[in-house]
């Protein structure tokens, strides 16, 4: 994920002044979707390796 789009995602809802717990679900989600994305691809690609 580029990291502008986490950026804008963080700063528009600072801007916005949405309050502590939109800053947090604004840095949360984008901070732990590519996380989850390889976790996700490297065990299907584990398994696909196994005899």
């Amino acid at each position: 994920m580029p990291v502008g789009f986490f950026v804008a995602s963080v700063g528009a809802t600072a801007a916005n002044r949405d309050g502590v717990g939109h800053l947090v679900v604004a840095t949360a989600v984008p901070a732990v979707t590519p996380g989850l994305h390889l976790l996700h691809s490297t065990r299907a690609a584990v398994r696909r390796r196994k005899p």
